[in-house]
C-alpha cells in the first residue's frame, strides 16, 4: 500500500508543476511590468496556454488514486476544473464569462491550503513509513513534496 501511495504522490508532481507553470506564465504575460492584467492580455495568455493546460488535465485524468487518497484527488480535480472555463472565456474574448471565470478561479484558489495540507500529511506518512521500514535510502534523492 505504501508503494502505491508513493507512486500516486510522485505522479502528482508533474500536475502540480504544470498548473504552477501555467499560473506563472499567465502572470508574466497578462500582468507583466504594468502590474495590472487587462482582458486583452489575459486573452492572449490563456489562448497560448490552452494546449498546455489540456495536456496537464489529460495527464491528471489518467491517474487513479489509492482509495484512501480519493479526497485529495477530488480536491485537486476541483482545483483544476475552473481553468477550462477561465481559459476559454478569456481566449475567446467572451466578456460574459469573465466574471464567472474570475469567481471560479477564486474558489479554486481557496482550495490550495487544504490541498497543500493533505499533500504534507501524505509526505509525512510516506517518510515515516519508509523510515520505519529502514528503506528510506531506496528513495533517497526523490522529492516527496
Amino acid at each position: 500500500p505504501a508503494d502505491k501511495v508513493f507512486r500516486y504522490r510522485e505522479s502528482l508532481n508533474p500536475i502540480i508543476d504544470g498548473v504552477s507553470k501555467i499560473e506563472m506564465e499567465v502572470q508574466a504575460i497578462a500582468v507583466g511590468a504594468s502590474g495590472t492584467a487587462t482582458a486583452a492580455n489575459l486573452a492572449t495568455a490563456y489562448e497560448h496556454l490552452l494546449p498546455e493546460f489540456e495536456a496537464t488535465r489529460a495527464l491528471f485524468d489518467q491517474i487513479v488514486p489509492p482509495r484512501r487518497l480519493s479526497r485529495l484527488h477530488g480536491l485537486i480535480k476541483l482545483r483544476m476544473k475552473p481553468y477550462r472555463t477561465v481559459i476559454l472565456g478569456f481566449a475567446d474574448d467572451n466578456e460574459k464569462l469573465y466574471d464567472e471565470a474570475e469567481s471560479l478561479l477564486s474558489a479554486a484558489n481557496d482550495l490550495i491550503p487544504a490541498i497543500n495540507e493533505l499533500l504534507r500529511e501524505v509526505d509525512v506518512a510516506l517518510a515515516t513509513t519508509f523510515a520505519d521500514r529502514g528503506i528510506a535510502a531506496k528513495y533517497a534523492g526523490l522529492e516527496l513534496y
